[in-house]
């Protein structure tokens, strides 16, 4: 992959905190691309809010910052609820009738939990689990300009799935175009 192997996992680590903080601090338009400066080492940092499969459970977001390699891209999958994903290829991409494969590049699930109380009782539950994939920029270009793209989530207990290739203001492949426009200037 080209990482020592203790960056490898601290980006991992600061990317799943990012995920994270980023899905429970602030409400941002899925499909929003942010660029940010880091003051800490002059990188910068592209990421893509997580934007929605038509109809689905599913969001995917894109992240990539300059300390990568040129063409690496980290996607994110976000499924409502709490899932277990398949430990290996658990992620696939129908495209125009050709079948991509990819198996996470984390070891451990994510979850967002949400806390809301009523009454005297306090519950805490999990309103998505994610995922993280590297993809390349020429698989981007590939999914971005395809006639029909269909994605499937595979998990423990079944699978969650949809279409990829519509465009709307909240749809993932909207926000796809969006990111590759940013890391191209």
């Amino acid at each position: 992959m080209g990482y020592p192997k203790k960056h490898f996992w601290f980006f991992l680590g600061v990317w799943f905190l990012v995920i994270i903080g980023c899905a429970t601090s602030h409400k941002v338009q899925p499909g929003t691309v942010e660029v940010i400066k880091s003051k800490v080492d002059n990188s910068t940092h592209i990421h893509m809010e997580p934007a929605w499969l038509e109809n689905t459970p599913i969001k995917l977001g894109l992240y990539r910052n300059s300390n990568m390699p040129e063409n690496d891209i980290v996607l994110t999958v976000l499924v409502k609820g709490y899932h277990i994903f398949m430990w290996k290829e658990s992620l696939k991409f129908n495209i125009d009738r050709n079948v991509e494969v990819f198996t996470s590049i984390d070891k451990l699930e994510g979850a967002r939990t949400l806390e809301e109380i009523y009454g005297t009782d306090r519950y805490i539950f999990a309103d998505q689990t994610s995922k993280l994939y590297l993809i390349d920029r020429s698989f981007l270009e590939r999914i971005i300009n395809a006639n029909e793209v269909y994605v499937r989530v595979d998990l423990q207990l079944g699978f969650k799935g949809g279409v990829f290739s519509k465009d709307g203001p909240t749809l993932a492949r909207t926000g796809f175009k969006k990111f590759l426009i940013t890391i191209s200037e």
